[in-house]
């Protein structure tokens, strides 16, 4: 088609015009009305060529630049030198470390075989709002024993819950904040339980977690892991991003804790970055750059079980689930030692490859955590350490028709799930072997546990389960030996999942072993044999 200029002129017929085109044409034009139309001027028009704009770097403050303070153990900029200051315990020494310098050997050489403690992290937005501590009983650990404090396998800053904390150099003077972190919270209460509230001297505001209202004239939406979701838990590592609904007048000069007070926020912190303007149109691009270093979640599946079986609303596996884009390897499993009780994170691959047994040495291996691969944050957990399950015996892993397996083996063994799965038409797929009993049971009703308890008659979730075991319908029960089993329930249920591979009292215990779980809130009868093809693949149970 012909674009007219508002000239009496013909421009070259186009298809399309390309981006930004239009505009300086446009202009042109208007020069082209106003003054006599020339052809120089045609060919300066016709001159107009489209300059595409730069594709990203990959550093963070380079692609979305405008912060007003940024903090992190990585290089946010390539200009960055120090991201902290630590001073070591043994003799309150003080030094200046680049991100490298904290993972390639220098900060534990400093520190030996002592604590480190940081005195300043420096702001990287080129704004010199540091975050500093000059009070020794304040400052948050990064070294502990002359070993960097890890979460996910990079270093973090770990505040202790009660007094720690950071004051800023200078006060971040209002805005519509949108605000990242990269966080795992510990032992949060009732007084911990928000991100913004007043200080003593209004109207401060705190980044922090503590008192009762997301308090900074208006409030925040809160997406945990790219989702809306202003629920707070305990002992997960998170990408949280807080957006807040109003432009304040309120003010940042304080980072983590209330000083003088003996509420503080305790966990880890590795990233915050603070923009005094609205980032919404940038969120999903700064989060795929903070998860590419963090490893939080994956970013798009592109083959595996619940890449061709999506929705599942929990999956637990010691296998990989799915196949992300950028190479992310889902952690699957967080595993104590007996002979220290120390807990560190796995993949699939870090459970098969010997690094996991090369972490328990000779000793026993019990799974304190199995992570929720669905992308629903929903993993099961296991804090008291006679309940946990175990996953290595004696040096060698657990297994199962040569996969790695859970099991358990004494009673009251489970793990709760971090979230209650709501109720619907569930459809369940398990791979165990077990020495037998009822698969669902109540668990002081109307909750539901998925476990095998004993003694007990009926598969009851508000009505029944068609049971289909190695692919065919069969509802017995068979015990010590290896089976897939679907569990599908012939009724929309209200009732809620909250624990799995619960085994009750001594004389109700589920003994044996469990490999995979994923929980579907609907039907799946469609995907059965794709799933369950999917699972034998693995597992070769028939």
């Amino acid at each position: 088609m012909g674009l007219g200029l508002g000239l009496g002129i013909w421009w070259p017929t186009q298809t399309s015009i390309i981006p930004g085109l239009l505009k300086a044409l446009c202009a042109r034009a208007t020069y082209c009305e106003n003054k006599l139309c020339t052809t120089a001027t045609l060919e300066e028009i016709a001159a107009v060529r489209y300059t595409p704009p730069p594709p990203p770097t990959g550093i963070l403050l380079v692609d979305y630049p405008g912060a007003a303070a940024a903090y992190s153990l990585r290089n946010l900029i390539d200009t960055t030198t120090s991201v902290v200051r630590v001073r070591r315990s043994n003799d309150n020494t003080e030094q200046d470390f680049s991100a490298a310098e904290i993972t390639d050997g220098t900060l534990t050489t400093f520190t030996g075989a002592n604590d480190g403690f940081v005195t300043t992290w420096y702001d990287q937005s080129g704004n010199s709002v540091n975050a500093a501590q000059t009070t020794a009983t304040r400052q948050p650990k990064i070294v502990d024993s002359g070993v960097v404090i890890l979460e996910n396998n990079n270093p973090s800053i770990k505040f202790d819950n009660t007094n720690d904390g950071f004051n800023l150099t200078s006060t971040i003077n209002g805005g519509q904040y949108s605000i990242f972190t990269v966080d795992k919270p510990i032992n949060l209460g009732v007084y911990q339980s928000q991100y913004f509230t007043d200080s003593i001297s209004n109207p401060r505001q705190y980044i922090l977690r503590y008192s009762t209202g997301y308090n900074t004239n208006g409030g925040f939406n809160i997406y945990r892991n790219t989702i809306l979701d202003n629920s707070i838990t305990n002992g997960f590592q998170e990408l949280i991003y807080l957006q807040s609904t109003a432009i304040t007048t309120n003010k940042i000069d304080v980072l983590f804790a209330r000083q003088n007070y003996i509420d503080g926020w305790g966990g880890t912190f590795q990233e915050i970055i603070i923009y005094p303007t609205d980032q919404l149109a940038n969120k999903t691009e700064i989060e795929a750059n903070i998860n590419s270093k963090y490893k939080i979640y994956g970013d798009v599946l592109t083959s595996g079980l619940l890449f061709d079986y999506p929705d599942a609303k929990a999956a637990f596996s010691l296998r990989q689930l799915g196949f992300y884009q950028n190479g992310y390897e889902p952690l699957v499993a967080k595993i104590r030692r007996s002979s220290d009780n120390t807990e560190q994170d796995f993949t699939a691959a870090q459970i098969t490859d010997g690094t996991l047994t090369t972490f328990t040495g000779a000793n026993n291996g019990f799974v304190t955590t199995w992570y929720d691969q669905s992308g629903n944050n929903n993993s099961a957990v296991q804090t008291m350490l006679t309940r946990q399950p175990q996953i290595v015996s004696n040096g060698n892993l657990i297994l199962e028709n040569g996969k790695p397996a859970i099991e358990l083996n004494i009673s009251n063994q489970n793990l709760g799930l971090k979230s209650d799965i709501l109720g619907g038409q569930y459809s369940i797929f398990t791979v165990d072997k077990t020495n037998g009993g009822g698969y669902f049971t109540d668990g002081g009703s109307p909750r539901q546990y998925i476990s095998k308890k004993q003694n007990l008659s009926s598969y009851e979730i508000n009505g029944n389960f068609d049971i289909y075991r190695n692919s065919v319908l069969d509802s017995s029960i068979y015990t010590n030996s290896q089976e897939l089993l679907y569990f599908k329930s012939n009724t929309t249920t209200t009732n809620v999942i909250r624990t799995i591979l619960n085994n009750g009292g001594a004389s109700e215990a589920l003994l044996g072993n469990v490999q995979e779980m994923i929980i579907y809130p609907a039907d799946q009868s469609a995907n059965r044999t794709g799933i369950e093809t999917n699972i034998n693949t693995e597992y070769t149970i028939y």
